[in-house]
């Protein structure tokens, strides 16, 4: 039995180790070997990569899963507070799946690949990017084009890059390097170092909200790299996310009207359950299939909770398509949806 269970990938995107630990548990089962797991919370599945095994809830219920070749059965996990049993049948290795981290991780995984032709070297920013509070209040898609609108600036040791009471036009996240946040209680009076400011965090923005004067100078302790938004830019992206996408209720009503809905999720999904009349094309696979689709057609595009949707809306409008995003994904749908798990709760 392989030692390196990561090398096995039960998700179609090649994710690095590191992002896989941060989303999955990795059981490697001997033959006879049985272990308890429990439920903790959301939506988590069990994907098996190699061998059988046979999970048992705490109703004494049993369902075999068997790895497939070229197709990945995933097992939903009860979510019921009394743990289940696994036996290995065969030598085994499984993946505990937690759902919402794993639509985290797509999305900012094809987010990077969205934002490849800007040439910036962007990708390399983007896990700090996802951790920095400015960012995490957004919608997907208003990532995706706030992403897009950055700058790259270079600045030295030293360097003062905003200055306290004077207007603010532009918003900064730190890239690398350190900053000094100073403090002045009135004009004239002498600043007081307040903080340092380091990689993934963001200053600027409440002079270009407000429309006040800057509250604070900001200076280089060391030299570094800054990711700079415009004024116009921050307040149409950040204000006007709700442009990018539409709701359930609305995403029915205009398929009544002849615009298309789009699934992006992987295969399995689909098949777990689906909108009907609505078109696959798993997003790992869109930058080689948007052809298929018709750029005379308008578009919505969903996915489990609209996260993967968002990075797919925003790379059909960079080909040309009238595409948005449905809020809430599939999970979010109240109405009909088939598939062989469609009268099940999704989310």
């Amino acid at each position: 039995m392989k030692s390196d269970a990561l090398s096995f990938k039960p998700f179609i995107f090649q994710f690095s180790e590191g992002d896989v630990r941060n989303v999955a548990r990795v059981f490697q089962l001997l033959e006879g070997e049985k272990i308890s797991i429990r439920w903790t919370q959301g939506k988590e599945y069990l994907y098996p990569v190699t061998g059988r095994t046979i999970v048992r809830d705490s109703g004494g219920a049993e369902t075999a899963l068997e790895a497939a070749p070229g197709k990945d059965a995933p097992f939903r996990m009860p979510e019921r507070v009394e743990p289940i049993e696994i036996f290995a049948d065969t030598e085994a290795i499984l993946y505990h799946v937690d759902e919402e981290k794993l639509d985290d991780l797509i999305f900012w995984s094809e987010l990077k690949r969205v934002i490849d032709e800007k040439g910036m070297g962007l990708n390399s920013r983007i896990d700090k990017l996802s951790e920095s509070p400015v960012f995490s209040g957004l919608s997907p898609r208003a990532v995706c084009e706030t992403v897009n609108a950055l700058k790259v600036r270079e600045v030295s040791a030293g360097e003062e890059v905003i200055k306290q009471f004077d207007p603010g036009d532009v918003f900064y996240i730190i890239d690398s390097g350190v900053a000094e946040v100073w403090v002045a209680e009135f004009v004239g009076d002498e600043s007081k170092k307040v903080c340092d400011l380091r990689a993934g965090h963001g200053f600027g923005e409440d002079a270009l909200v407000s429309g006040k004067p800057r509250n604070a100078t900001v200076k280089m302790k060391t030299g570094g790299k800054l990711l700079t938004l415009e004024k116009d830019d921050y307040i149409r992206l950040i204000s006007s996310a709700s442009l990018f996408e539409v709701g359930p209720e609305e995403a029915r009503e205009k398929t009544s009207q002849g615009v298309e809905l789009l699934d992006i999720r992987f295969e399995e999904e689909n098949e777990e359950a689906h909108i009907p009349g609505s078109i696959l094309i798993p997003l790992h696979q869109l930058r080689q299939r948007f052809g298929e689709l018709d750029q005379g057609k308008d578009y919505i595009v969903y996915c489990r909770s609209g996260k993967r949707s968002a990075a797919g809306a925003a790379f059909l409008s960079k080909m040309d398509f009238n595409a948005v995003s449905m809020k809430g994904g599939i999970k979010g749908w109240p109405y009909k949806k088939e598939g062989i798990a469609a009268d099940m709760d999704v989310d």
